[in-house]
């Protein structure tokens, strides 16, 4: 018996397939996430020079009140995701377990943006420099890594579906 090497063989996601799918729905949710949160870095770079308004001029202004009105739209929609990568991971063999455990992660960088963990308390009386926010790149930088960590998950577990293998096995068959 003659043992042929295994090759393996990468099959771009498509839009029509459901892989495909989850893929862009995964990258738009990090990279909006990412964009959200280096907004707020860029916010926090304009002195305060009002104690009534917000700081900067009034294009970001307007530009961060209709981003403030779409979060929680972009709550629903990456509770939606986790719910959509479990049902899509159910039979898998383990890889729901990591894909919970990634978009956890995901849902507590959104938490910390909603609760503010992290940001340098400025008084309401305060007027002056610029405070930056550097917690907003780190936080944008965590949405880049959670994403592709699920894009890496969703593509171990259809890879390891395909060839009958337990979850996180390299033992090829």
């Amino acid at each position: 018996m003659e043992l042929k090497p295994h090759a393996p063989v990468y099959n771009p996601p498509m839009i029509g397939d459901r892989r495909g799918t989850f893929v862009w729905l995964i990258a738009c949710w990090a990279l909006l996430g990412a964009a959200g949160c280096a907004y707020q870095f860029f916010w926090s770079t304009f002195p305060v020079t009002n104690v009534d308004e917000p700081p900067g001029p009034q294009r970001v202004v307007l530009i961060g009140d209709f981003v403030s009105g779409l979060g929680a739209l972009y709550a629903l929609c990456s509770v939606g995701l986790l719910l959509a990568g479990l049902i899509r991971l159910r039979r898998t063999r383990g890889w729901a377990g990591a894909w919970a455990g990634a978009a956890a992660v995901g849902l507590t960088f959104e938490a910390m943006i909603a609760t503010g963990v992290g940001v340098p308390w400025v008084s309401p009386a305060y007027s002056g420099p610029a405070v930056l926010d550097w917690v907003y790149l780190a936080e944008s930088a965590g949405f880049l890594i959670v994403g592709a960590t699920l894009v890496w998950v969703l593509g171990c577990a259809t890879h390891a579906d395909a060839r009958g293998a337990p979850a996180g096995s390299n033992v090829r068959p």
